[in-house]
């Protein structure tokens, strides 16, 4: 009885306060070498300072994280080829501390076979302290399991909630 109370003690229920979305276009080459790691930062706007500063005066006081929700990977010339790829990692970046990253969406493997549009699963770290004048630096960390044989331009849409 004692343990069943603690564990509900301990679960603590979050309700989403509002959500903010994030688009990131890339392509990736022709050819790349697959025996390395295609890894790119991009720079995006993310208006979660814009929406909370509409909510209320002081946001610190009921936003306790901002957690990644959901992620679609889409091509741009319809349904891509991605048998290609090992894995996708989505990571958010410190601005201060380029060094300083947390996984937020993962796809590993992609299976065989699979073609885009496809779904991430997400992490769960609070990105808060990553957002940075409504913006935040995304870095894709893509693994391959062979080299592409065309360029491929895709639209990697995400995302977040304020809890």
């Amino acid at each position: 009885m004692l343990a069943m109370f603690l564990l509900c003690a301990c679960n603590k229920s979050y309700d989403r306060l509002f959500d903010v979305r994030a688009e990131v276009d890339f392509m990736i080459q022709a050819g790349i070498n697959p025996a390395l790691t295609l890894t790119a930062d991009f720079k995006t706007p993310f208006l979660y300072e814009s929406k909370a500063s509409s909510l209320a005066q002081d946001t610190t006081a009921f936003i306790d994280k901002v957690v990644a929700i959901e992620a679609v990977l889409e091509g741009l010339q319809g349904t891509s080829d991605l048998d290609f790829l090992e894995n996708i990692i989505v990571k958010v970046v410190n601005p201060s501390d380029v060094s300083d990253d947390r996984e937020v969406f993962y796809l590993d493997p992609v299976q065989p076979g699979q073609t885009a549009p496809i779904e991430f699963f997400p992490s769960l770290p609070d990105i808060e302290k990553f957002i940075s004048d409504d913006e935040v630096i995304f870095r894709i960390k893509c693994q391959f399991r062979r080299a592409p044989t065309r360029n491929y331009n895709y639209k990697l849409s995400m995302v977040f909630s304020a809890i």
